[in-house]
């Protein structure tokens, strides 16, 4: 339903704007309708989107016709939003310099062996290689 929403949009929105862009008459009243129509369709998607992932999951669950486990990974593959300030900075460089501030004190926090710590990294790069 969505997707022929904005199909539907489109073809009228290009329709008005080759047309001149008209504020009255039938091609400007189709454009308003049918764009009015997009925006509902998507604003009930937002409203209804934990149902329809529900239910999305629970036929394939119940059909053999899809895959149950690409209806899970497609709901928990959403996108991750970083921040693009951390305490205060904004420059990546600056960013990065914090972070490796930061695991410098964590890191060293803890005392070791040194012996132990090049056992250990001889025997991870015996393994690896």
């Amino acid at each position: 339903m969505y997707n022929h929403k904005r199909k539907e949009k489109s073809f009228w929105h290009r329709l008005w704007s080759d047309c001149g862009r008209p504020q009255s008459g039938t091609v400007a009243e189709c454009m308003r309708r049918t764009r009015s129509a997009y925006h509902y369709a998507i604003s009930m998607v937002r409203k209804n989107e934990e149902c329809i992932v529900s239910e999305r999951i629970a036929t394939a669950m119940l059909s053999s016709d899809r895959n149950f486990w690409e209806e899970v990974k497609h709901f928990r593959s959403c996108s991750a939003v970083s921040s693009r300030i951390v305490d205060g900075l904004s420059d990546a460089s600056c960013i990065s310099e914090l972070f490796v501030d930061k695991y410098q004190d964590l890191y060293g926090s803890v005392s070791y062996d040194s012996a132990d710590l090049h056992s250990i990294v001889d025997e991870l790069n015996q393994k690896i290689f």
